[in-house]
């Protein structure tokens, strides 16, 4: 202001003049007067824009310092902001130094899991071929043992063969006097060795005398080796056998005529030397299965009412608890007492398989829907599912009860 102020002192200023001459001095006052009034006029204006400039620019300094104290409350809360957003952010950063060290832990922990899981599967790998191993060993043994048992058993067979070929040699060679009364044998009704005997009487009516049969002479050993047996299995079936007058004769005719619940007893053999546990038909209901305490299993033909030793399964380790035929009526499936099941082709009577895997006595084994699959269940609480190709079983559940039937 005060710079602005001499400005416009300096330029109210007249340029020099040169001295003029000597004048009347009241002109000379009346002229300064007016150039002094003049100055002074122009001051005044030139103070009233100076005044109006301040107070514009005192409008403008409180604006301004309004503005300033706005921007400086918004600048401390900004600040506020700032800082809380310093200590958001150290927080963050604290958690984030937390969480990466939890990752880390986690990774070494995923990392020896994952080392774990390649050394479980590795384990798991060798376990599965050891155990397809030891199966494929097991097999083989067991196929070894019934193979052994089998040839045991075809021994044993051969013994008694050959036995009773010494026998049968011995009585083929012996004379056999034949002593013939007077009275006639009456033809029975029905068909069976009594007819063939009667007709042998009717032939030899002449006397009594000694003589070798030509027909057991011209006969082979092998043959005379069935007739023989045939006669003796006969006898003992006649001797051994219970039955009423109505069924006297011997009738092969495998037919049901009536069901009804039976009434009396058609036929009692005797099948075992001890108790039986075991009898099931086959599914066509014409050969009956038998198993007892001696560790057998007889066949029977069902023929009239009456029962025919037709082959005996032998083999068993342990007495016999239960029988089942498989749905075509060519296997034999059998539990046992020695925590096994067994199975017998019927055609060669020969032990294919040995299935073992209860640890208690086996009381109860079925077939499935095929031949090929088989269920049992035993008194150690457990049903097992059996794969008859493998000779190993697929699945085993808890009963929860000692099982007697499936």
């Amino acid at each position: 202001m005060t710079g602005i102020f001499l400005n416009l002192c300096f330029a109210c200023r007249s340029p020099w003049e040169p001295p003029s001459p000597v004048l009347d001095p009241t002109v000379v006052l009346q002229t300064t007067k007016i150039k002094y009034q003049r100055q002074i006029a122009e001051l005044k204006d030139l103070s009233g824009v100076l005044a109006y400039h301040i107070i514009e620019l005192n409008t403008i300094l409180k604006a301004k310092e309004t503005e300033l104290e706005v921007q400086r409350t918004r600048l401390a809360s900004l600040q506020g902001q700032v800082s809380e957003l310093e200590g958001q952010h150290q927080q963050l950063r604290g958690q984030m130094k937390g969480l990466g060290r939890g990752n880390s832990a986690v990774k070494l922990e995923y990392d020896a899991l994952r080392d774990c899981y390649r050394c479980r599967e590795c384990e798991l790998r060798r376990e599965v071929e050891r155990s397809q191993e030891l199966t494929e060993s097991l097999v083989r043994k067991k196929a070894k043992a019934a193979e052994y048992k089998n040839y045991q058993n075809e021994r044993f067979k051969r013994a008694k063969h050959d036995e009773l070929f010494r026998q049968l040699k011995k009585v083929t060679n012996e004379t056999i006097s034949i002593d013939i009364g007077p009275e006639e044998v009456k033809p029975a009704k029905g068909k069976g060795p009594s007819q063939d005997f009667t007709k042998l009487e009717d032939c030899e009516k002449p006397g009594k005398r000694p003589f070798r049969s030509s027909s057991a002479t011209s006969m082979t050993i092998a043959r005379c080796v069935d007739v023989f047996k045939g006669l003796f299995d006969y006898r003992l079936k006649r001797g051994n056998s219970v039955s009423s007058r109505l069924e006297s004769s011997y009738c092969y005719v495998p037919a049901c005529v009536v069901a009804c619940l039976p009434s009396f007893i058609s036929d009692i053999q005797e099948a075992h030397l001890s108790e039986v546990n075991a009898v099931k038909f086959c599914p066509s209901s014409t050969m009956l299965a038998t198993g007892g305490t001696d560790k057998l299993i007889k066949l029977w033909n069902v023929v009239g009412g009456r029962l025919e030793s037709v082959r005996t399964l032998e083999g068993a380790n342990g007495s016999i608890t239960s029988i089942e035929f498989d749905p075509m009526g060519c296997q034999i499936l059998a539990a046992s007492y020695n925590k096994a099941v067994q199975l017998w082709k019927i055609e060669d009577c020969k032990s294919r398989e040995t299935l073992t895997g209860h640890t208690d006595k086996v009381t109860a084994a079925k077939f499935r829907s095929t031949r090929y699959q088989a269920v049992t269940g035993s008194r150690d609480r457990t049903v097992k599912e059996w794969d008859l190709g493998k000779g190993a079983y697929r699945d085993a559940q808890e009963a929860g009860m000692s099982l007697a039937d499936l």
